[in-house]
């Protein structure tokens, strides 16, 4: 009989520990749902290489799969692949914020960050995609399977849950596809952990059930694939509710910055997690409201500040402060 650390309050998921990793050295995307976005953004923000969501948000397997194959194909949209909605232009394939009310300014953003998505995948070390839900929407005129409705009336669509096959297969030629223009590519999967209750919730947890067997299998069946537990400890380390926002679905702010550093330590090189932590003091510095923007005092913090992103951009080759350097030398 074992005896329970007393002084454990928490269950906590086993840490994977990748041998290919994500860094500054090397671009690297994220696809999928909105919180393959909040993880971005913090990448973002402390410098790293990385684009997000090159269509938007994404929820379901398959329309990541057709996204990921977009951008291998490289091929625009034309304006025919244009919808009007309520007075904005809509693309099926896209998340709303690339809709716009002028069609010619809703295709320019679309085809401007598909060219952008197409050149990272050829030259990213790694493709991250978090799976949200298995729940899609399919056009009942055409068949096709939409990345996002745009609030086109439920008539139109036909509700469908994307098995684990269907996700597999799906997601398996994704794959294919992707390396076929980057022979090298590392594929990280993970669940995002937001339940979608508007599915319900026994609905949610089969939906996630099926994602999670989807990502483990081809895990096991394809090589340079891995999978990241963020469902998981949401729903066992943080499987209290002050962990979520007010809405008691999405994890709070403080939830996804634990689950981000469990990401980091499992997924950035030690180089880069040195550099982050450096990287975070210059940027804090930049987001700090002075009480006296005008004073020698602050014009002094100002100068300091600028010597050490200088000092820092020099200790690391692979960093680009200059907007930062440039913000405290005004």
């Amino acid at each position: 009989m074992s005896i329970l650390d007393p002084n454990k309050y928490q269950t906590e998921v086993q840490l994977p520990c990748f041998e290919a990793r994500v860094g500054y050295q090397r671009p690297f995307m994220m696809m999928g749902s909105c919180f393959a976005t909040n993880v971005g953004e913090r990448l973002v923000r402390l410098k790293l290489p990385v684009m997000v969501n090159p269509f938007g948000v994404i929820y379901n397997p398959l329309s990541v799969a057709s996204s990921i194959r977009r951008l291998v194909d490289g091929l625009p949209l034309v304006a025919d692949d244009l919808f009007e909605q309520g007075g904005l232009w809509n693309s099926y394939a896209h998340h709303s914020s690339f809709s716009a009310t002028d069609r010619d300014e809703c295709l320019a953003k679309i085809n401007q960050s598909m060219a952008s998505g197409a050149i990272m995948l050829r030259e990213s070390s790694h493709l991250i995609v978090t799976l949200g839900t298995s729940w899609a929407y399919q056009l009942k005129a055409s068949g096709a399977v939409v990345a996002n409705c745009h609030k086109t009336k439920a008539a139109e669509f036909d509700r469908i849950f994307v098995n684990t096959s269907q996700a597999v297969e799906a997601l398996k030629e994704a794959v294919a596809a992707a390396r076929s223009i980057n022979p090298s590519l590392k594929i990280i999967f993970t669940v995002s952990p937001i339940r979608h209750i508007k599915d319900g919730l026994v609905e949610n947890q089969r939906s996630k059930a099926s994602l999670i067997l989807a990502c483990h299998t081809l895990c096991s069946e394809l090589s340079g694939v891995a999978y990241f537990p963020s469902y998981e400890i949401m729903m066992d380390e943080l499987r209290d509710y002050r962990f979520y926002a007010d809405d008691m679905v999405h994890p709070s702010s403080l939830a996804v910055d634990i689950i981000f550093k469990k990401f980091v330590h499992s997924a950035v090189n030690a180089q880069s997690v040195e550099a982050m932590n450096e990287v975070d003091r210059i940027v804090r510095a930049v987001e700090h409201i002075p009480f006296n923007s005008e004073g020698a005092e602050y014009r002094k913090f100002c100068a300091s500040m600028a010597a050490k992103a200088e000092a820092l951009q020099r200790k690391y080759s692979f960093l680009d402060l200059s907007v930062e350097i440039e913000r405290f030398s005004r």
